[in-house]
């Protein structure tokens, strides 16, 4: 009786340093968070029950997406798709990426379904405030009426075949922050 005690308990405690040798990843598991600012932007993103180690490399993909997003599509970068639109805008069609092409595109599907509401060309109107700049304000009702005129989702104008974006008048502005 005592040899069958031993060998089922010498049996059990293989099995469970088995178990722990294979699941030990599971116990060294947490929630990790990265806060990003793009597009003119605050956006946090948090993973749930990662290994540290995963969790460093996923973290530091996601933000190099955004990164990706912000250099292709942000407003206040020079040399971005998005500046390009802007600088030629009431002049030119722009050629932009797929990618940009399709967040342009959807959002005027945005704009159409919200009556407006939502409205990418706000640029001129945001710009009045200087987020971010040491010129940051809070600019008059006046100012702002001022800028209105340049705030229509219906003057941007895509030409689907060459994946192209023009603003049909000067001084417009995207702005997908």
């Amino acid at each position: 009786m005592n040899r069958k005690k031993s060998t089922f308990l010498i049996v059990a405690i293989i099995v469970i340093c088995f178990f722990i040798y294979v699941f030990r990843g599971n116990f060294n598991k947490g929630d990790y968070s990265q806060t990003y600012y793009d597009l003119g932007t605050v956006s946090e993103i948090t993973l749930y029950n990662v290994k540290e180690s995963e969790a460093n490399d996923i973290l530091k993909k996601c933000g190099d997406i955004l990164l990706n997003i912000d250099n292709t599509m942000g407003k206040t970068r020079e040399y971005s798709e998005v500046s390009e639109i802007n600088k030629k805008a009431g002049k030119e069609y722009v050629k932009v990426s797929d990618e940009t092409f399709y967040v342009i595109k959807n959002a005027l599907n945005f704009s159409d379904i919200s009556d407006g509401v939502f409205d990418i060309t706000i640029g001129p109107v945001v710009d009045l405030w200087g987020i971010g700049t040491e010129n940051a304000r809070v600019p008059s009702s006046n100012e702002i009426k001022e800028k209105l005129p340049l705030v229509n989702y219906k003057d941007i104008s895509l030409d689907e075949k060459n994946k192209s974006v023009k603003l049909e008048k000067e001084n417009m502005e995207i702005d997908l922050g």
